[in-house]
């Protein structure tokens, strides 16, 4: 460990600088480096220096530079550099803006099937660029598969990647325990089937949320791999499609020959199913052939025609008569504010000086006390008010607030006119001059308002019979 800190600062080939560790493998070291000659930061892969030693281990490293530097392609991590030294043999890659795969199935679980393909297909185009130039991964997992912020994936570390054609049996098994493919765990030559296994065991662990294969030893785990048989994906997460879940078994059959033979049929096969699947999300939406929406006339039968058309002239027509009511309710509104309320309107009554119905006489005397009244002097102004042929004896002014035909109160005032055994009651405005109207009044106020005329005229009348 003390070496790897002897890196950082370090300038490599006098163009990339060391900055920091950002990971670390079984034999090498990861820095986050800056290359001074194209002003950008990369990742810088360094052979560990107890490795290098191992001459078997730096094969390995060796043909991983060379295997890399000859795959260009969108889903895998790009190789800018390699050099190879006495003194250090590194390689200079792109750095990636991401995390793993498995830090992000650590957050979420079992992660959707639809996003499970997305990132499959993604995957399997890798593999089959790598495999069409002889070189295979051999480390398929979670680990090792970059996931960009858009959603883009990544296959990153070759590192016990090799030529095909230089690979020999060793009687070792290479790769991750959990991942690793039945022949890799038994010692065999591995080839592009076996990078399909372990796809086919991420697809499951992607699906499910949980390994295929587990155990307390790494033996019971290999062990599994080359005899037993998963629980069905759908028995932990029901609503995996049956078809996405016979590919997934495919690619993780445990019999060589049983797997899909090349990563371009497995991926012939995952664009299939994705075609059904927008096929089959598409056929709710045009469940109904009345509303289904059709390319041209021509493909319409005539009767579907007809009625398509018939219900398009009652749409029209609806439409039509709705606008029309519409408008006239507005034009009504419009005329009724600017004239027919006016026209409507009844008319103001004219003055009248006709004498007041009298109430009865017993209502009236029970209210005589609650009128309190000033005589007027009989003056010209006053005489204009009255009919004419009406001399009266007394003219009494009271004052009253009533409710007005307009609905507000009004100072109102009364003339209230004795004329032999005769009440006239004038009203008047606040000018003096009468009103059309007499105000509102309850048969009592009228009653309580005239009570000692009447009793006046009365008492009037009894005098002159007595004389």
């Amino acid at each position: 460990m003390e070496n790897e800190k002897n890196y950082i600062g370090v300038l490599l080939d006098d163009r990339y600088e060391i900055l920091e560790k950002i990971g670390e493998g079984g034999m090498a070291v990861v820095y986050k480096a800056f290359c001074h000659r194209l002003s950008r930061f990369v990742a810088v892969k360094i052979m560990r220096e107890e490795m290098a030693a191992d001459e078997e281990f730096k094969r390995r490293f060796c043909a991983e530079s060379h295997a890399i530097a000859m795959l260009s392609h969108p889903n895998i991590v790009a190789v800018y550099d390699v050099s190879h030294s006495d003194d250090v043999e590194y390689i200079v890659m792109e750095l990636v803006d991401g995390i793993t795969l498995k830090q992000y199935m650590d957050k979420r679980g079992a992660i959707s099937w639809k996003e499970a393909l997305h990132f499959t297909k993604q995957i399997t185009k890798a593999l089959a660029h790598a495999h069409s130039r002889g070189i295979i991964h051999r480390d398929i997992k979670p680990q090792n598969i970059m996931l960009l912020k858009d959603g883009t994936i990544k296959v990153a570390d070759f590192g016990i990647a090799a030529l095909e054609n230089e690979m020999q049996e060793s009687g070792q098994a290479v790769g991750s325990i959990h991942y690793i493919a039945p022949e890799q765990a038994r010692g065999e030559n591995p080839d592009a089937r076996s990078d399909i296994y372990s796809l086919g065991i991420v697809m499951y662990e992607m699906l499910t949320g949980r390994k295929p294969y587990t155990g307390e030893t790494i033996g019971e785990i290999a062990v599994k791999h080359m005899s037993s048989l998963p629980t069905m994906p759908s028995d932990i997460v029901p609503d995996i499609p049956p078809e996405l879940e016979r590919i997934t078994l495919k690619a993780m059959s445990c019999p060589i020959n049983k797997r899909y033979q090349s990563a371009n049929e497995l991926l012939d096969d995952l664009d299939k199913f994705t075609q059904a699947q927008i096929v089959q999300e598409k056929k709710p939406e045009y469940e109904n052939p009345a509303v289904a929406p059709v390319r041209s006339v021509s493909e319409m039968s005539r009767e579907k025609y007809s009625l398509r058309r018939k219900r398009s002239g009652t749409v029209a027509y609806m439409t039509g008569v709705l606008g029309g009511l519409v408008l006239i309710l507005a034009l009504f509104v419009f005329l009724w504010n600017f004239w027919l309320r006016d026209v409507f309107s009844p008319a103001e009554a004219a003055p009248s000086s006709e004498p007041t119905a009298m109430p009865d006489s017993a209502a009236a005397k029970e209210a005589a006390e609650k009128i309190v009244s000033a005589p007027a002097p009989l003056d010209e102004h006053l005489k204009t008010l009255l009919p004419e042929g009406i001399a009266p004896d007394r003219i009494d002014v009271i004052s009253y607030t009533a409710t007005g035909i307009d609905d507000v109160d009004k100072e109102t005032e009364l003339l209230v006119c004795i004329c032999g055994d005769s009440v006239l009651v004038i009203a008047r405005d606040e000018n003096g001059l009468p009103v059309s109207t007499m105000p509102e009044l309850t048969a009592e106020q009228y009653a309580a308002l005239i009570a000692p005329y009447i009793t006046a005229a009365e008492d009037a009348c009894m005098q002159q019979a007595e004389s």
